[in-house]
């Protein structure tokens, strides 16, 4: 088994997925920490909302 250039491995290659593991752990605790800010601010914005009273008056 000859070894192949390293831009064949491409994005199926195993360094290219050891490389990119860290960046692509960070990117996801970035992405978990938006949607749980974001779940955050909708369950506080609800709450208000839900104190204040509903303003169309359902």
């Amino acid at each position: 088994m000859c070894p192949k250039p390293k831009h064949l491995n491409g994005m199926l290659g195993f360094e290219y997925l050891v490389d990119h593991a860290v960046l692509g752990i960070f990117l996801f605790f970035l992405y978990l920490q938006a949607m749980i800010s974001a779940a955050i601010l909708m369950a506080i914005s609800a709450g208000v909302w839900l104190l204040i009273g509903n303003p169309i008056g359902a």
